[in-house]
């Protein structure tokens, strides 16, 4: 009867721990694929670590794989595939990478399949194996013990951090913290007491875990020993709200004159809703928890709200959100690829993509199904590419291949096209992966000689998105945009393309100005088109009349052309010769 009562207990307290308990249990991640070296012959080629030998391994097990999948023993194809893979990045990184780190990437395959299969077309596989290369330098047992915490990591700095990160619309933004090894130590220092196991994290949780701004001594002020993750939601109501600048929606800044804006200060004197919000957010970071920060304003009133992670695949969205940014979109950067986060992109952490069986299966066959195209085999790559797409109806990739590969089979245009429809039908959930397989069917519109049909295409897939989420429609037609202006056969045509995209403007000023109106302007100034770069400017002027950030980026760009037009009627000036130091 006891055990009896412990058990019912037990499963009575287990959903709690999320809120309650010191952590939270995640499951174990993954044991496949397996490497399919041999103690022997890793020793060996670790011994000679010359680039030939590590070519010869992934040739060999590349045609493995391709013998195996042909067959249809899937798994063991994988297997060698993804050794192959490993093979390859460690020969490709020659000598720059340290010995250990490649034999823990041929070692510990199920991680480097999380790793590879992460990779982004805005990241650089190369400056990554550099970023990790220095953590295993300066912290060799750490960056071993945490391994897939240390590739988050190299995929966040693998390029340079963007000027405009963070912008959280505070007073005192947070900073950048450039060397990423102060990072890696203040997580895996406390990695004990974190609210997540850092080594049961998938590496797209994980960027948001280490995708971390500074100061670090201001979040080591509120890094709290296992955490209840209750704490980010109580934010609002343990922190006093400071009735003197809070007044209703609107609340004035923080004044830096009588107190700094620090974490501290916030929690000691009290703060506004957005300010609460935004200490919620750090507080998160302080302590290892996966979350992202959502802000945006519309005639001078900010508004912010959180998503974050509060257990194994499951997510809280729209935390703090006011009704009234219903329509705002305020999307931050994912600190992977430096665009703004997407609907897809948080899909794809709820389903924990890469290490749920189903979903990493559908990877394993597109990716044999590349192998398969790449020798020629196009029936056997269409077919694993279609398995790809049962396992995974969202597998964007696998319709990337699919459709190649039904046209080397003899599909016609007629087939290839209401395929097309279907990949970009499958998202209609998700704009902007909806939109992003919508424009490879405008690419193949475009090649042959049916771009009208194609911007068309384009144009009347934004009014929808338009009426739930104008910021979006921004950074989506900024995808586009240079090259619709391209194709224009007038300076005025491309004007009028312009000034046709900017009727959608108004309920998102500061995108629109970002991702549409600079861009646009830049590009009409580079053509030499004055007299268009003007006339956008003077349309984008409407919008500065209600945003002061969009007035004061157009006259930045206003004196910077008046410089640029005053030097050049000055004409060429004559170099002037240094004086001899000896005069």
């Amino acid at each position: 009867m006891r055990c009896l009562f412990l058990l019912l207990l037990f499963l009575f307290l287990t959903p709690a721990l999320k809120l309650f308990g010191v952590s939270v249990d995640l499951p174990e991640l993954p044991k496949t694929p397996v490497s399919q070296l041999g103690m022997g012959q890793l020793s060996e080629v670790l011994s000679t670590n010359s680039t030939e030998a590590w070519n010869t391994i992934a040739e060999e097990a590349k045609q493995k794989a391709l013998s195996l999948a042909q067959s249809g023993d899937i798994k063991q194809a994988s297997n060698w595939l993804y050794t192959s893979l490993a093979a390859s990045v460690c020969g490709r990184e020659g000598e720059k990478m340290p010995i250990e780190l490649k034999r823990i990437f041929i070692e510990n395959i199920p991680v480097f399949f999380d790793f590879y299969e992460s990779l982004t077309k805005y990241d650089s596989l190369s400056n990554a194996c550099d970023v990790a290369t220095q953590l295993f330098i300066n912290q060799p047992a750490q960056a071993k013990k945490y391994f897939r915490a240390t590739l988050a990591l190299a995929l966040i700095y693998d390029v340079s951090l963007p000027p405009n990160w963070p912008r959280c619309n505070v007073v005192d933004e947070p900073t950048q913290v450039s060397m990423p090894q102060e990072i890696f130590l203040y997580l895996t220092l406390h990695a004990d007491k974190l609210a997540f196991d850092l080594n049961k994290l998938s590496i797209a949780e994980l960027i948001h875990v280490m995708g971390l701004c500074g100061p670090l001594p201001e979040l080591e002020k509120v890094f709290v020993e296992n955490i209840k993750l209750r704490e980010i939601e109580n934010v609002q109501t343990s922190i006093k709200t400071d009735s003197s600048r809070a007044r209703g929606a609107k609340s004035k800044d923080w004044d830096t004159t009588k107190n700094d804006f620090t974490l501290e200060n916030i929690k000691r004197l009290g703060a506004t809703p957005y300010e609460k919000t935004f200490y919620a957010w750090r507080l998160a970071n302080a302590n290892g928890i996966p979350c992202l920060f959502f802000n945006d304003s519309v005639r001078s009133t900010k508004f912010a709200w959180l998503a974050y992670m509060n257990g194994a695949g499951t997510w809280k969205f729209d935390v703090f959100r006011d009704p009234a940014s219903k329509m705002l979109f305020g999307a931050p950067l994912n600190p992977q690829t430096w665009k703004p986060i997407t609907m897809f992109d948080l899909h794809r952490l709820v389903k924990r993509e890469h290490i749920t069986e189903k979903s990493a299966q559908s990877i394993v066959l597109y990716r044999l199904a590349q192998l398969l195209s790449d020798a020629g085999k196009y029936a056997l790559a269409r077919d694993f590419a279609k398995k790809a797409l049962e396992e995974n109806p969202l597998n964007w990739r696998a319709y990337s291949l699919l459709i190649p590969s039904m046209a080397r089979c003899g599909a016609s245009s007629k087939e290839l096209d209401e395929v097309y429809r279907q990949s970009f039908e499958a998202f209609k959930d998700f704009p902007e992966q909806s939109t992003k397989m919508l424009n490879l069917y405008r690419d193949n519109l475009i090649a042959r000689k049916k771009a009208k049909e194609a911007d068309t295409l384009f144009h009347n897939a934004m009014k929808p998105i338009n009426r739930a989420n104008p910021g979006l429609v921004a950074v989506l037609y900024g995808d586009v945009l240079e090259d619709m202006l391209s194709r224009a056969k007038s300076d005025s045509e491309a004007l009028s393309v312009f000034k046709n995209v900017m009727r959608y403007s108004s309920k998102a000023p500061v995108q629109f100005y970002d991702y549409v109106a600079k861009p646009s302007i830049e590009y009409f100034w580079k053509k030499n088109d004055r007299k268009s770069a003007f006339a956008a400017i003077k349309i984008t002027s409407s919008l500065a009349r209600s945003n002061s950030y969009v007035e004061n980026a157009l006259n930045d760009i206003k004196i910077k052309f008046e410089d640029e037009i005053k030097l050049e009627k000055q004409g060429p000036t004559a170099e002037k010769k240094p004086k001899p130091f000896y005069e």
